[in-house]
Formats: structure tokens, C-alpha cells, sequence
């Protein structure tokens, strides 16, 4: 595993106290690219969102449209044609998650699916690249979250166009919006993950292209000092290899 994977695994768990593995996104775009990953095919069709629960866990796996269980990912992530112009949106309408169609359709057409096609994706932990992956998702607590935005803030001084609608929480907003757009994303997931993989109540997840990776966990490092507890520092001083953390140090409790 490349040095800057293997940095960006243990940064991003280590600072952040996470629970769970860094998980990696990577979209093929044809056969060709598909079959270089060198991930196992899953022998059965599997939601997507649940491929991301395993990747947390350690277990990387790839697919195509056959591996596929949930419609409206396969849809989203372009691996299948879109919905039509009003198919959708009925849908939605039909569960009752909006008060008229026209709200529907409206809200329907704010959820933008893969610009191109594609043949397949892969989902795994990062530590299990051998290559950079397109998209890193995270899964964190509210206070990750925050901490995670004290770091992206420590370079990025623009704030975050977020889309977060309780829909299609783990497909769109955690992973085509960021791809798309080459963005960070919150996402407060949506009913249908929670119910397959049964998320704790308090997972978010926050999204990120991987280029925007390095600099966002340099941020989270050098913010570590001003914004942590003691509580959360010890953490970091038992996992880090040489952490320039002082306790009793952060901008909270100065006097």
C-alpha cells in the first residue's frame, strides 16, 4: 500500500477516534478498469449502501449492475439508465414524502445522477488500495463531524454547498454529488440505509474527493491542539506515532 494511503488511514481513524475503517470509493469506467481492481466480485446481488457497511469493517469488494441489489443506486451511480422524466419523482410522490408531485418533481431534479455511464464501482477500506481510489467516505459521530470541519476549514475558507435531504443518503449524497462535483458532503443518511444496514443513530457520514484528502487531515492534525479536550488528546497520544499534542493546550480553556 502506497505511504500516503497507509498515512491517510491511520491519520484520518487516529485524530478523528473513529470507529471504523476509511472507506474508498473507486468508479470504473469500463471493463478495462474495472477488471484492474483487484478487489473480489461479490457472488450475489448486495446493496450498495451495504458494501460500504463491509468496507467499514474491513471487507473490500467490486460489482457490476449483476452485483447490484437496491434499483435507485444502480441508477444513481450510473451504472443503469436513469429514470425518466416523471418516473421518479412518482415514486417519491406514491410514498408520500412530499406533500404534491410537483414538489416531488422539483426535489427529484436537485438529485443529479453519473454524468456517464459507468460498468461498475469497487468499495473497500482504504488500507486496501493499491492505488488511489476516487472517493473517501467516513463514518463519524456529530463531533467528528465537527472536528473533521475545523480541519477542512484550516485550508479551505469556502463553506460547503451540502446536500442533505434524507434521500438517497449513501448513492447520492455520499458518493455521485462529491464525485460530480469534486466536493466535500454531509449526509445525514436516509431511512432505507439505516433499515439494511442498521447504522448506529448517531452515524453521519462526510465525503470527500481524494485529492482533497492530504490537505483536509493536515488540517485536522494542526487543529488538534486549539480544538480538542484532554479527554479526545489522550486518545490521540496512545495511537500517534510522534503527535505534537500538548494537554491542558487549546484556545477553550485559556485563561
Amino acid at each position: 500500500m502506497a505511504k500516503t494511503l497507509e498515512w491517510m488511514q491511520e491519520g484520518f481513524q487516529t485524530y478523528l477516534n473513529m470507529r471504523s475503517k476509511v472507506v474508498g470509493i473507486q468508479i470504473a469506467k469500463d471493463k478495462k478498469n474495472y477488471d484492474a481492481i483487484n478487489f473480489k466480485i461479490n457472488g450475489s446481488p448486495m446493496y450498495y449502501c451495504y458494501y460500504v457497511k463491509l468496507a467499514s469493517k474491513g471487507k473490500g469488494y467490486k460489482g457490476t449492475l449483476a452485483e447490484m441489489a437496491c434499483e435507485t443506486s444502480t441508477k444513481v451511480l450510473g451504472l443503469t439508465p436513469y429514470y425518466s422524466d416523471d418516473e421518479g419523482p412518482k415514486g417519491w410522490h406514491d410514498i408520500q414524502i412530499f406533500s404534491s408531485f410537483n414538489l416531488s418533481k422539483e426535489k427529484h431534479a436537485q438529485l443529479k445522477p453519473a454524468s456517464s455511464d459507468h460498468y461498475g464501482i469497487a468499495v473497500g477500506p482504504l488500507e486496501s488500495y493499491d492505488h488511489s481510489p476516487d472517493i473517501l467516505i467516513l463514518l463519524l459521530n456529530p463531533y467528528q463531524v465537527m472536528r473533521f470541519m475545523q480541519g477542512y476549514h484550516y485550508h479551505y475558507p469556502e463553506g460547503l454547498n451540502v446536500k442533505m435531504s434524507g434521500q438517497c443518503g449513501v448513492c447520492y449524497e455520499s458518493t455521485m454529488y462529491p464525485y460530480e462535483e469534486n466536493v466535500v458532503n454531509i449526509s445525514a443518511l436516509c431511512s432505507g440505509t439505516r433499515f439494511i444496514c442498521k447504522w448506529a443513530e448517531d452515524t453521519m457520514m462526510v465525503s470527500l474527493p481524494f485529492n482533497m484528502a492530504n490537505q483536509i487531515l493536515e488540517g485536522i492534525i494542526k487543529t488538534a491542539n486549539p480544538c480538542e479536550n484532554d479527554t479526545y488528546k489522550s486518545k490521540i497520544l496512545e495511537k500517534a506515532s510522534n503527535p505534537d499534542i500538548n494537554l491542558k493546550d487549546n484556545y477553550f480553556t485559556k485563561k
